[in-house]
Formats: C-alpha cells, sequence, structure tokens
C-alpha cells in the first residue's frame, strides 16, 4: 500500500551547547523543546522519576498497604492476562515479597472463562475466603459494581490502572490512575506495571526513606517488560523505567527471564526494545491468549532455575501453537474481508465467527489495521451467541470514541485511543456494523486511510556518518512516541543492487557513493530502484562484521517524485500543507486525480496554452477564470478545477466574488513571493492544500522574462557605445529604438530601452527634452551605476527573484511555508 509522506517540523529550538541542530529539530519533533528537559530526556536517570505522591490517593493507599503488613492481613492481587498486567502483578508480589518477607495472593483472570477486569463472581470468591484487602493491577478502574460489591463485605479495594476512566468511577479505599481527571500527576501514560512501581515506590519511601532501594531497584528488568510490551509512550519515566530495565534485562537476575531469552534464542544479543515488543512478550501474551496466564507469573516469580527451563520451554511451545492459529485466523478474515466488504463504502472492518479465539484475535485485528489501514474489530461468537471483540485503530480515529457513538449495540466496551474491547450479542452485530461504519464516515475523510509515514528531516548522503550515529544512539530506547528517527535522502541513484535472504526476498543495494541498505520483503521492486532516481525514507544501523563497523540504511519506503501514482511530499502548518510534486512528469494525470476527488481547485499558470492543452484531458468541469457565469458554475459544481493568469485573476478581484477552493496548484512558477502570497491569500479555504508542480524549467524561463524586461550591464554597455556614436545631434525619442535596434548589438524593446535611458539620465549622462534626448560628457571618473535609483530597482528586482527561486527550489520547503505566513 503506498503510504504518504510527511516532513515533520513541530518547534524549532535555539542552539544548545554540545547538541548538534539534527539531533535538536528530531528532539523538537517529538515535542521536546526546552533545554532542561532535553538533557533529562537524554541523559535521565531513576533518580528523575516523578515523586508518586504527586498521584491522587497515593497517600492513602499507601497508609492501607503499611497497616496490612503491619497486621499480616491477608491481602490479594488482581491482575490482568497480558504482558503489562502480569509484569504488574509480578512486581508487586516480588517486591513485598523480597523486601518485607510478606506473602501476597494473586488471581490472573482467565480470558476465556472471566473475560476482562473484575467480576462478581470472582470478587464473592475473595469474600468467602476472608481476604482483608484486594489490589488490582493493570484493572479496576471501570469496576464500579464489582468494587461496590466488594465495599459492602467488608473487602477493602485498593485500585492501581491506566486506563481511560468513566464518569462514574468505582467507590474503592483509593484510586491511583494517572488519567482520573482531577489527578495532576505529570506523567499520563504509564503502563499498568509503570502505576504499580510507583505504588512500590512510595511504599519504600515510607517505610525507608528512599525512592529506590536496593530490591525494588533489581525489579527494573521487569518493569521495562511491562512497559514496552503495553505499547505506552517512551517518554517520561516510561523512557527511565525502560532504559533501566534494558541494562538489567541484558544481565538479568530473574531465572524466569533469563530462561526464556535463552530460549527464545537471544541469550548473548544486546536485547533492546525490538526484541521484548516482538519476541519475548508475544511468549508471555502467548499464554494468556490459548492456556493460562498463570504460567507467564509463576515464570517471573520463581527463583528455581529448573523450573523456569521448563516454563520457558512450555511458552515456547504455546507461543508456535498460537501463531499457527493466528495465521489460520488471518487467512479466513482477510477472504472476508476480500468477498464480503465493499471497502470503497466501508471505511471499517467488522468480521465475526464462531471459529474464532477470542484470545487471538486482537493480534489478527491489528494485522488486519497494517494491511488495509483502517479500523478493524473481529468479534469471537461463542456458543452462547455472545461476541468477544477486539478493536485496533489507527492514528486520527479515537476508536473508544467511535465505541462509545454507537454503545446502544454493546452490552460493554473499554480501552484505549487505539485499542479497545467489547462485549456484544451476536444478533446485534449486524446492525453494530452498519451503525460503526455510520460514525467512522462522520469521523474519518477517504485520505484517512492512506497510511503517513512521518521523516524527521531531510539529510544528504555526506551527512551520514559515525558521529551522526553515536547521537542518535542517545535517542535510545526506541519505541512507540519515539521511534527510530527517519530521514529523507532525495534524488539519488541506485549502483547496484540484488535479493538476499533465504527466499530471496529481501533487497540488498548501494547508492552511487557507495553508501550501502537493505531492504526487506522488497526483491519485487529490483527493477524500479535500478531505473530510476529516487527519494529513501530510512533508518540508519550499525552494521558489524567480521569485527568491522559500518553503517547501513535499513530503507522504510522509497517514493519515485516523477510518477503520479507516489504520492506528494507534504509540509503542514496551522493554514495549509504544502504538496511537493515537483518535477512530475505526468501534469494530466497528477491534475485528473484532484479532478476526481471532486475537490475545487485553482490552478495558476503563466500562459494560456497549457489549460487549452491541459483541458481536453481532465474532464468536463474544467474552467478559464473570467469565463462568463464562472461564479455559478464553481458555486453549483461540487468538483470543479479552474485555470487562471495574473491578468485573470485582476479581473477576478474586480467582481468582489468570494471563491472557495480547497485546492490551489501552482503548476507554473509565480514571479515573486508576495506574488505567491497574493494568490492563496485570495481565495477563500479551511485548510488550504497548496500543490507545488513547477519544476526548474519554469524557473529558468522566469528569469529570461524578467531579464528581458530589466537592462543588464552589457545592455547599459552597448546602449551608451551607440549613443556617443550619434552624439552630435539630437536624437528623437520615437526613432531612438528603431536606430538602436538596427545598430543590432545587443536584443532591444521598448521597456528595457526606457529603462536604459532613465538610469543614464539620473547618472547625468543625458539630457530629456519633450521629443528627443542629448548626450551630455561623460564623466571623468569610473561610472558608478549603483547611484542611479532605476538601476538600483532592476538589481533588487533579480536579486528577489533569485532570493525566491532559493526558496521554492529548494528540498526543504519549510523556510518558504515560514516565509509565506510571515508576509
Amino acid at each position: 500500500m503506498r503510504k504518504k509522506w510527511y516532513l515533520r517540523r513541530e518547534i524549532e529550538i535555539n542552539r544548545i551547547e554540545d547538541l548538534p541542530p539534527l539531533l535538536l529539530q528530531i528532539l523538537g519533533n517529538r515535542g521536546i523543546t526546552e533545554e532542561k528537559e532535553i538533557r533529562k530526556f537524554l541523559y535521565g536517570k531513576i533518580e528523575d522519576l516523578n515523586d508518586p505522591f504527586l498521584m491522587k490517593d497515593m497517600e492513602k493507599a499507601v497508609e492501607r498497604i503499611n497497616r496490612a503488613i503491619d497486621n499480616k492481613e491477608r491481602v490479594i492481587v488482581f491482575g490482568d492476562y497480558d504482558a503489562d498486567g502480569i509484569s504488574a502483578t509480578a512486581l508487586i508480589i516480588r517486591y513485598f515479597r523480597d523486601t518485607y518477607n510478606y506473602k501476597m495472593d494473586y488471581y490472573l483472570p482467565d480470558r476465556q472463562k472471566d473475560g476482562y477486569g473484575l467480576n462478581r463472581e470472582v470478587v464473592q470468591e475473595f469474600c468467602r475466603k476472608k481476604y482483608d484487602l484486594l489490589l488490582t493491577v493493570d484493572c479496576g478502574i471501570t469496576a464500579v459494581e464489582e468494587i461496590a460489591f466488594a465495599r459492602e463485605n467488608g473487602l477493602d479495594v485498593i485500585v492501581t490502572d491506566h486506563h481511560q476512566p468513566a464518569d462514574n468511577l468505582p467507590p474503592a479505599l483509593a484510586l491511583i490512575d494517572p488519567l482520573q481527571k482531577e489527578d495532576s500527576y505529570p506523567d499520563k501514560y504509564l503502563a499498568g506495571v509503570g502505576v504499580a512501581l510507583k505504588l512500590c515506590q512510595a511504599v519504600e519511601f515510607k517505610r525507608s526513606g528512599k525512592y529506590i532501594s536496593e530490591k525494588l531497584g533489581r525489579l527494573f528488568d521487569i518493569a521495562a517488560l511491562g512497559t514496552v510490551a503495553d505499547i505506552v509512550p517512551l517518554k517520561g519515566e516510561n523512557r527511565i523505567i525502560t532504559r533501566k530495565g534494558l541494562e538489567l534485562i541484558n544481565d538479568t537476575g530473574n531465572p524466569g527471564l533469563k530462561e526464556l531469552i535463552r530460549r527464545t534464542g537471544l541469550n548473548n544479543k544486546e536485547i533492546g526494545t525490538g526484541h521484548i515488543a516482538y519476541i519475548i512478550a508475544p511468549h508471555l501474551n502467548a499464554a494468556g491468549r490459548m492456556s493460562t496466564p498463570d504460567l507467564c507469573l509463576e515464570l517471573l516469580l520463581t527463583d528455581d532455575h529448573e523450573k523456569a527451563a521448563e516454563i520457558a520451554e512450555e511458552l515456547v511451545i504455546i507461543n508456535r501453537a498460537r501463531q499457527e492459529l493466528q495465521d489460520r485466523i488471518l487467512g479466513e478474515a482477510i477472504e472476508m474481508v476480500e468477498s464480503e466488504m465493499d471497502l470503497e463504502v466501508e471505511k471499517g472492518i467488522v468480521l465475526a465467527s464462531r471459529n474464532w479465539n477470542h484470545g487471538v484475535i486482537g493480534i489478527v485485528a491489528s494485522k488486519l489495521v497494517e494491511l488495509y489501514h483502517r479500523p478493524a474489530v473481529l468479534i469471537a461468537v461463542a456458543e452462547d451467541g455472545t461476541g468477544k471483540g477486539s478493536c485496533r485503530s489507527i492514528n486520527g480515529l479515537d476508536i473508544y470514541q467511535a465505541l462509545s457513538k454507537c454503545s446502544g449495540h454493546l452490552e460493554s466496551f473499554g480501552g484505549h485511543k487505539m485499542a479497545a474491547g467489547l462485549t456484544i450479542d451476536g444478533d446485534r452485530i449486524a446492525d453494530f456494523r452498519v451503525d460503526f461504519n455510520r460514525i467512522l464516515d462522520e469521523l474519518l475523510d477517504r485520505d484517512d486511510l492512506i497510511p503517513v509515514l512521518e521523516l524527521d528531516s531531510i539529510i544528504e548522503t555526506a551527512d551520514i556518518s559515525m558521529e551522526l550515529y553515536r547521537y542518535i544512539s542517545l535517542l535510545e530506547p526506541f519505541g512507540t512516541g519515539n521511534h527510530r528517527p527517519r530521514f529523507l535522502l532525495k534524488n539519488v541513484g541506485i549502483k547496484d543492487a540484488y535479493p538476499v535472504g533465504r527466499d530471496k526476498r529481501h533487497l540488498k543495494f548501494f547508492l552511487e557513493d557507495g553508501l550501502a541498505g537493505i531492504s526487506f520483503n522488497c526483491s519485487d521492486s529490483l527493477n524500479g530502484f535500478l531505473t530510476e532516481k529516487l527519494d529513501l525514507a530510512f533508518h540508519l544501523e550499525l552494521n558489524e562484521w567480521n569485527g568491522t563497523e559500518s553503517l547501513q540504511i535499513i530503507l522504510e519506503d522509497f517514493n519515485i517524485a516523477s510518477r503520479t501514482a507516489y504520492y506528494p511530499l507534504e509540509y503542514r502548518s496551522e493554514d495549509f500543507i504544502l504538496l511537493d510534486k515537483r518535477g512530475c512528469r505526468d501534469i494530466p494525470a497528477y491534475l485528473k486525480n484532484i479532478y476526481n476527488k471532486e475537490q475545487r481547485a485553482a490552478i495558476y499558470i503563466n500562459n494560456f496554452s497549457l489549460y487549452h492543452e491541459l483541458k481536453r484531458e481532465i474532464g468536463s468541469q474544467v474552467y478559464l477564470a473570467g469565463e462568463a457565469g464562472i461564479e455559478n458554475k464553481l458555486k453549483y459544481n461540487g468538483g470543479s478545477i479552474f485555470f487562471f493568469t495574473p491578468n485573470l485573476l485582476e479581473e477576478m478581484e474586480k467582481t468582489g466574488s468570494e471563491y472557495h477552493i480547497n485546492d490551489l496548484v501552482f503548476l507554473s512558477l509565480p514571479f515573486s513571493l508576495e506574488e505567491m502570497k497574493r494568490y492563496i491569500d485570495f481565495f477563500v479555504f479551511e485548510k488550504l492544500r497548496i500543490h507545488l508542480l513547477y519544476s526548474r524549467r519554469d524557473a529558468l524561463i522566469n528569469k529570461e522574462i524578467i531579464q528581458r524586461k530589466i537592462p543588464s550591464t552589457d545592455f547599459l554597455r552597448h546602449l551608451y557605445i551607440f549613443l556617443k556614436r550619434v552624439s552630435s545631434r539630437k536624437i528623437l525619442l520615437e526613432k531612438i529604438h528603431t536606430l538602436f535596434s538596427d545598430y543590432g548589438k545587443i536584443p532591444c524593446n521598448q521597456e528595457i530601452l526606457k529603462k536604459g535611458l532613465d538610469i543614464f539620465e539620473e547618472l547625468g549622462l543625458l539630457e530629456k527634452e519633450e521629443h528627443s534626448i542629448s548626450l551630455l560628457p561623460g564623466p571623468v571618473e569610473k561610472l558608478d551605476l549603483s547611484s542611479s535609483i532605476s538601476y538600483n530597482k532592476s538589481v533588487n528586482i533579480i536579486k528577489s527573484y533569485n532570493c525566491f527561486v532559493d526558496l521554492a527550489m529548494r528540498e526543504d520547503l519549510y523556510q518558504l511555508l515560514d516565509k509565506l505566513k510571515s508576509i
């Protein structure tokens, strides 16, 4: 699927000593702009974690837990069946066991039997067993009825969660969730295990006076595991937790984690966030999806190496079965999409089956989002007709909000902006599908269904160095909210390329300057690489081979700017979007794409022949400004294109009419920045898309036009020589053009001749009378042309035009965007 490319430039940061501008730009793109904040992001340590008591209800929670410890009360921890919930449970159990020799019991819900979160039957069992305190991790914030029932039956409840609270909060003794409206805690996007860690920090402080003890510090590997697995933004505290945890994971003292690393082939490797997200966490999640999550919790809690090895091996087997089941369901889902859905009509995928495992459909939904780039809801229908669904979203759509708008069809739902779960009666799925897509029609445009690749900066191959790589490494760990910096090389040639890998699916290539790169799952694009100049979107990687280190680019996407099939590069501001398609070879096809979207577009041209050439190829509703009745044609025709020239725009201005457009296309290059801004300001729009289709050839043509109107020093020299030759007599003004043209030394027109004579008059070289001129005695010293106002104006016109061309033709167009906004 083709992607739109968006060059980010969130904010410019002032220079900071010892940090290069490119690194500062990347940080600015992530919203990190102040020097203190930047240094904390780059060099932050666990000492920089926030005070846990800034979190609402933390004092109450700690007081109750300390009372339970001192009185040896019975406490049960209720967790969740995913990697975050399992990690949060393990962290709590291990911390209190290892630090205070205090044993807490635990309960992880069975995905198939219990579903997500607390349920009344489980709470009833806790009450029957006479527990004094229930502590939830990674859940509980929406369990209003269940917690009310617990309190009525004498069971105190402390909730630690990171999910979105509803308007009605549960009556727990303490609610610890940074997303509560009245909670001012600075880090809002902790994982469930992160919130659990903050609780442990607070308990530690009350009991020892330190926020991080040695024993609590050893648990950061578990905290990092859950943080990365839950795909929370790796900023703020999540970044500090993950960085510290990765240090520990690479030499972990946790027997279970050590064995799982070994069994998954990661021993002797430098483990990073990618290894956790795509290898370790899926093994933990697999047990919750296919079997029981208790197995994973036992793995993280045991100190017995033999037992850890047995559990790790069992998890590898379970994960393999999960992969096979996932592949089967994915195949069925794709077949259903292709055969049962019209993706031109339905913006969201809603599928259901009685043959699907509820534990796996969330992964499959994510795969469908990757394939089709649209929200996906997969529902596994049980024998009793109840459907359990997993929802995944795309950027630009809050899936939780979308579900809330059609919640009348649902028995229950909950989740985040990007992921959610639901329960629905099987008989209502068809109606839900219709209503869900109706909501998506309100919330999404068709363009929202095109995937976007965000780029951090345009660079040159000469910028790629080990020094650059070392600075980029300061941004690690990478993950959600802090992806690897993605760069753009423009208009580069490929010297050599060949398929590699066991099944030859990957492509090894070399740029013309010798820089190596690799593109995964891209060998079928071999011909495109060798025959065209390309724009490459990539990140950098250090390649180590036989003790030698070298940099290579990891290709994420490529673009052939000259082809219409590839989307233009986007630059965004509050008022408009610049779409860079300079050098496009098939102008008619590009304009036809705009026309087919049924938008109103204005196209700037500087000659009428372009209009007549293009009108035949675009469509019927294509007009020329100034045509009779054009205002009505544009008003009543939904999709219309009209061409205008500078002179025609002046005629449009005289009508006093408003021209509403969605797209403004610069097919030709204007003659100045002010002229370009004038055209933008003339039209009425909400968010204007400005398409740049001009080329460097247009810039050269414009320069020739300007130069034909401005006397050069060469022209002035020839004109002065001519005047000296005829200086013995007065020359009639009406004859001078003919005489000078006959002189034949340099091309001449009336306009340029008049300006030349004006310059000589200002310099005191000639005298004008009513109908004639006379040459005056020449200067004794060398003539200074800058003494002439008219000459200076001519020079400034050329200088101004050259500056404008530099802005209009440079690779990075943000400076052009800034200038357009500032005038």
